[in-house]
């Protein structure tokens, strides 16, 4: 026995030298390098999710998900906002002090927009009237962005911040089926059990099917949340989970279909259309240059050869028919004469001048911080997504697995950005918009635990990690 294993000992030993005889040859391609035992603070640790990430992520979109309607005397607490408040001041802390030296621009420019936001509001309409509109802004802005910076720090978090979103999704898909084709809100009926809901929505049917709402306020609501799940799922998981991706892709397109919602189907449409140009352009390196080019050319050439100015043009062929776009122009219109009238500080919080004819619903979310906050606020909260864009592309060294989730977070940032060109969004899909801001932040952080999980070795490179492994066992850190 013992002679048995002196021969494996001395076979090992043989071929782990000439693993390390080619490694050092000049000239000579390392043998699957990532793979070996790496020096002390020379590589960073692979990616990974904590069972209390992946835990706290789960209760994040659970309460996000879910219809109930509660209230602790005047103030509105409904889960998500529930969850905001309990978990603030750890998810700040984390943040700001103990992560501090991973700070950058996004994280200061959330702050200058909520603190823009409230000096406005506060000299609009004063502080006395307008304390719980200001903490409800805090926890809605700061709060979610915090939690997607806090929880959502490399890949295997956003694997599973993806994974378990489309599992709730689709959970949902069947009563949103029944919603579609029977126009009862069946989710809102069955919590009804527990508590007081959600009102449903009551809207005209549109192309004779009643417009899902699920488990949010409203379809337009519904119809972002899904869409923004498609090319996370499909590109985000291609290398992890390939079944999942086909089929949670094809749960967010349907529901985002089924919301009727004209944001949405805009989002889910412009998603094809950047993974289909990053597909057929994919060996050229400046094809993001070249789209950026060609769309400011095409706005001026627009411009130049109609009579109406490019988002008229938009607005028109983006709509389900002539009455909500012609709403929309006018919406466009009276709300970029509020701005010209008060573009500092905006309203507040007050009723914008328009015809009596015109419900109160501004249909634009970009406008709507114009005209809440002025025009600074906007572009602070649009800075955001423009900086994580760019600076997302400086990253060149990222694995392939963390270069497809940079791709699926960047292509829904942009997606969404220009959909709610012609929705607002509000309450939980505002949440769930600025947590994937803060979720997207850790694309633009060098070195970011971003490293591919281990995978099973194979041959030489398998025998130098176990080599590795067993001949330095007790190093301490």
């Amino acid at each position: 026995m013992n002679a048995l294993v002196d021969h494996s000992r001395r076979a090992f030993d043989r071929r782990l030298a000439r693993a390390r005889d080619r490694r050092t040859k000049p000239g000579a391609q390392p043998v699957v390098s990532a793979m070996a035992t790496p020096k002390i603070g020379t590589q960073e640790p692979a990616a990974t999710a904590t069972w209390m990430e992946k835990s706290l992520i789960g209760l994040f979109l659970i309460s996000l998900c879910l219809p109930l309607s509660g209230s602790i005397g005047p103030l509105r607490l409904p889960p998500s906002t529930a969850f905001l408040l309990i978990a603030f001041l750890p998810m700040c802390f984390v943040w700001l002090v103990r992560r501090r030296n991973s700070l950058s621009l996004p994280d200061l420019l959330v702050w200058l927009f909520w603190l823009w936001a409230t000096a406005a509001t506060i000299a609009v309409s004063g502080l006395e009237a307008n304390v719980q509109a200001i903490g409800l802004h805090l926890l809605q802005t700061i709060g979610a962005f915090a939690v997607g910076r806090v929880l959502v720090r490399n890949a295997a978090t956003m694997r599973a911040m993806i994974t378990a979103a489309i599992l709730i999704l689709a959970i949902a898909t069947p009563f949103a089926l029944y919603e579609f084709t029977a126009g009862r809100p069946l989710i809102l009926q069955l919590f009804s059990k527990l508590g007081p809901t959600l009102p449903p929505v009551q809207m005209t049917p549109r192309l004779g099917f009643q417009r899902v709402q699920a488990f949010l306020e409203h379809p337009i609501l519904f119809g972002i949340f899904s869409a923004t799940l498609m090319t996370l799922v499909f590109v985000g998981l291609r290398r992890t989970r390939p079944l999942l991706r086909w089929a949670g892709a094809g749960v967010a397109i349907l529901n985002a279909v089924l919301s009727l919602s004209t944001g949405a189907l805009l989002a889910v449409n412009m998603q094809f259309g950047l993974l289909l140009w990053n597909r057929l352009l994919r060996s050229y390196d400046k094809r993001w240059h070249l789209l950026a080019a060609l769309t400011a050319i095409g706005y001026v050439a627009l411009d130049l050869v109609t009579t109406k100015t490019p988002f008229h043009t938009f607005v028109r062929y983006a709509t389900f028919n002539s009455g909500s776009s012609f709403n929309r122009i006018r919406i466009w219109e009276y709300g970029t004469a509020e701005v010209g009238r008060h573009p500092l500080f905006g309203i507040g919080m007050g009723e914008w001048e328009r015809p009596s004819f015109m419900s109160s619903s501004m249909d634009n979310f970009w406008l709507v911080q114009a005209v809440r906050y002025g025009l600074p606020a906007l572009l602070l909260i649009a800075s955001i997504p423009v900086v994580i864009l760019l600076r997302s592309r400086l990253r060149k060294d990222a694995p392939d697995d963390v270069r497809a989730l940079m791709l699926a977070g960047n292509v829904v940032i942009v997606s969404t950005a220009i959909a709610i060109f012609s929705v607002h969004i509000w309450n939980s899909t505002y949440v769930w918009w600025m947590f994937l801001l803060g979720a997207c932040v850790w694309f633009t952080l060098p070195g970011t635990n971003d490293a591919p999980a281990d995978k099973p070795a194979r041959g030489v490179a398998r025998l130098s990690q176990v080599s590795g492994s067993a001949r330095q066992p007790a190093r301490r850190r």
